[in-house]
């Protein structure tokens, strides 16, 4: 068995995923959402990122959106073959890179309960694999929304109200 060669700049990059339960529009497929995060922090200027999708959990890859400075190539897995579903995402020559690179996905989840991490491969300048992980859970959760602080005032004014009433 041949081990994998990994640059210490690979050993630092990561791919972080946020997953969303998504409205169904048909009935019995589970539709949901990943944004990936692909965290740049020693990769080469041209690089890929070669995210694998199981054909007995996933279908319907749907690419969404993805950074400028980014190409994303999308194959469908395949349960007939069996053949892995991919998202290739390629740095493009001479894109200017801010540390990190999304790509948001939609697809339909085959499994049980919600989609979990898969497996991805990082690929050098000369496309080469240098990295076989899985993706992540970001460690610091998005940011929760909070009432407006308008609405959390008018709520205690018409509680403060309904105590006066009470009153007279």
């Amino acid at each position: 068995m041949a081990a994998l060669n990994v640059p210490a700049s690979a050993a630092t990059s990561s791919v972080d995923f946020i997953a969303t339960d998504l409205t169904d529009v048909t009935t019995g497929r589970d539709l949901w959402h990943y944004k990936y995060l692909i965290k740049r922090q020693s990769l080469p200027s041209l690089f890929a990122v070669n995210l694998i999708f199981s054909p007995s959990l996933y279908g319907n890859l749907t690419v969404t959106g993805f950074s400028s400075g980014l190409s994303v190539l999308d194959t469908q897995p395949d349960p007939g073959l069996p053949a892995d579903g991919l998202i290739i995402a390629t740095a493009l020559y001479g894109a200017v890179f801010d540390g990190s690179e999304t790509v948001d996905l939609d697809f339909v989840w085959l499994g049980n309960g919600d989609p979990e991490s898969q497996y991805f491969e990082i690929l050098d300048d000369s496309f080469n694999i240098v990295l076989v992980a899985q993706t992540a859970k970001p460690s610091v959760p998005p940011p929760q929304s909070l009432p407006e602080p308008g609405v959390a005032g008018l709520v205690a004014l018409g509680m403060l109200a309904l105590r006066r009433r009470r009153r007279v």
